[in-house]
Order: C-alpha cells, then sequence, then structure tokens
C-alpha cells in the first residue's frame, strides 16, 4: 500500500495520454472509480484469504504477497504491450 502512489505515476502518464482533452475529466473520474473499487475488491480478497488461528497467529500472509507480485508482473507486461 505504501508504494501504491509511486506505481501509479507511469501509469497515468499513460492512462492520461488517451481521451482527447475535451473528455479528459470526465475519463479520470471513471478511471478514479474503477481504481478505488479495484483495491476495495483486492482489500476484500485479501482479507478472505488471510485467516487468523487459535492461537491468534495470521496465516496465508505470504499468498497476498505472492499474488500481488504476481498482479504487479502480469500489469508491466500488459503496459508493455499496449501502443500508443
Amino acid at each position: 500500500m505504501v508504494f501504491m502512489s509511486g506505481r501509479m505515476v507511469p501509469a497515468m502518464a499513460m492512462v492520461t495520454s488517451v481521451p482527447s482533452p475535451e473528455h479528459r475529466g470526465g475519463f479520470m473520474c471513471i478511471h478514479s472509480s474503477i481504481q478505488q473499487l479495484s483495491m476495495a475488491g483486492a482489500s476484500y480478497l485479501s482479507g478472505v484469504v488471510i485467516v487468523q488461528d487459535k492461537v491468534g497467529m495470521l496465516l496465508h500472509f505470504n499468498w497476498v504477497g505472492v499474488l500481488s507480485v504476481c498482479c504487479t508482473l502480469m500489469s508491466i507486461w500488459i503496459s508493455r504491450r499496449l501502443v500508443f
């Protein structure tokens, strides 16, 4: 979560070049809504995956990390295949 803003700078540079200037405001509003919905979904999914045992230890926390790394690598791969 700490590095979310840093990862979004290059992505926002690519995204803001997509719509024409007169449509950019509406496009960015929808983009922001989808981004926040995705973050909420990721938080929910993490809450479903991570469980607590009888002693109080968190289990499967590493699965969330692996999934996060996989999603980041997939995003990088997809963004490199975009044609402007």
